[in-house]
């Protein structure tokens, strides 16, 4: 008999923490979620402000360019709308825990791609720095669990085992409002996420160029040497590009963040220089400020006629 009661005061215990471990696992995936499209419209805080990533929607694409690197570039920004509307949708249902095992297993799927990706453009650690794997496992878990409490599943679930009757035209109209409801959402995030882009992309202040000096080579066929000055506003950065040119760059006033691929960042302040040869990209030119602009001067030797920039597909 105490072995009977051992099991089931057991059963009784594994079950009540089975449930709790499924609330947090639902908040903690769906806020996760929800956080981090936050950021990247800016309600977190601007770039630079602690604990944000990317503070703005553009910054959020030039991230997704990077983990994507396969993908050609007009096909970046609807794929980082994409993105940021399956978690807005998926954090929604968690929250809400309606078709919660559903949104737990295409949340799964969603961290194994942004795990993939990850792992591809940035090497095996980066996804075990941000825990993607434990996420993954969490996703999984929770999908395998019998009941959601506090869940809009369960209210659904308890109202059928009293066995309430729904009017025929009421059930009609409840399973067809489901879909409908999930595509007016996502529908909706979509449309935010990109006007938020367009009015980034109005608002944003623009780099100056000052061209100094433009000279032929005549020791060197074909080539040009120019010389000149870039004006960074405050928090300007620009995107993932390449100049297929030596180049030399002497900060004048403020401070620059520059990193070329497989390079490391470095922050430069005025006086300190910076070099970029033909083969290297641009991963990273921004200023260091989010309140004052910066200035530095370019040399470069490059092939004449061709553009001083190319931005990186």
């Amino acid at each position: 008999m105490n072995r009977i009661e051992t099991f089931i005061e057991r059963q009784t215990m594994s079950q009540r923490w089975g449930g709790v471990s499924s609330v947090v696992l639902r908040f903690g995936l769906g806020v996760g979620f929800l956080s981090a499209v936050a950021d990247r419209l800016g309600l977190w805080g601007t770039f630079g402000q602690p604990n944000v990533e990317w503070g703005n929607f553009s910054r959020f694409l030039e991230y997704t360019q990077l983990l994507n690197w396969f993908v050609p570039a007009e096909l970046i920004p609807p794929l980082g709308v994409i993105a940021t509307s399956a978690e807005i949708l998926l954090g929604l249902l968690l929250l809400a825990g309606w078709h919660t095992r559903v949104a737990a297993l295409l949340s799964g799927f969603l961290l194994i791609t942004f795990g993939a990706a990850m792992t591809l453009a940035l090497g095996v650690k980066a996804p075990l720095n941000f825990a993607v794997l434990t996420g993954v496992g969490g996703a999984l878990l929770l999908a395998n669990r019998k009941n959601f409490p506090f869940s809009v599943d369960e209210l659904q679930s308890a109202s059928k085992c009293l066995g309430r009757k729904e009017a025929p035209i009421m059930k009609t109209v409840m399973t067809d409002a489901k879909p409908i409801l999930m595509l007016v959402i996502l529908l909706t995030s979509t449309l935010t996420i990109t006007s938020t882009l367009v009015a980034q992309e109005a608002s944003q202040p623009q780099e100056t160029i000052t061209q100094l000096t433009s000279t032929d080579l005549a020791e060197c066929s074909g080539k040009e040497a120019l010389m000149y000055t870039v004006d960074f506003p405050p928090g300007f950065s620009s995107p993932v590009h390449r100049h297929n040119a030596h180049v030399s760059v002497y900060v004048l006033e403020g401070s620059v963040v520059m990193q070329v691929k497989g390079g490391k960042e470095v922050t430069l302040t005025p006086g300190q220089t910076f070099y970029e040869g033909p083969n290297d990209v641009h991963v990273v030119s921004r200023n260091a400020s989010r309140t004052k602009p910066a200035k530095f001067l370019v040399s470069m030797v490059k092939d004449k006629g061709a553009p001083l920039v190319i931005l990186e597909k």
